[in-house]
């Protein structure tokens, strides 16, 4: 003999749609954490071949003559001059860089003052 709870009515589905209750318990932090390690990663494997290119292409400003169209050899590119400037690029490229983030911030802060105060 069936129970009640076995039974299904004419109105429930033969199929069930998938729960995303497991997704939901998870807290939004946890999301976004995994978002900066995921860019703090790709910007780790994105410098070093990243300043060897900036580095290159001083090197190449530097040293420009008209009998040298071939590539330089890269030790002659640890002067101070050439290491100096590309310090300054990458000053100026790191400022540039942190900027949209600022901006991401302070218009989450001001959302969340107005929330706060309105």
């Amino acid at each position: 003999m069936r129970t009640t709870s076995s039974i299904k009515s004419k109105d429930s589905p033969l199929i069930h749609k998938p729960h995303w209750s497991m997704f939901k318990q998870i807290p939004l932090i946890y999301y976004l954490i995994v978002l900066m390690v995921l860019l703090g990663l790709e910007e780790f494997v994105q410098a070093a071949p990243t300043i060897r290119l900036l580095e290159s292409a001083i090197c190449q400003q530097h040293y420009v003559t008209s009998d040298n169209e071939g590539p330089i050899n890269e030790e002659i590119c640890k002067i101070d001059k050439i290491q100096r400037r590309l310090a300054f690029i990458r000053g100026w490229q790191g400022f540039f860089n942190a900027l949209p983030s600022q901006f991401a911030v302070i218009a989450l802060l001001t959302l969340l003052a107005t929330q706060i105060n309105g």
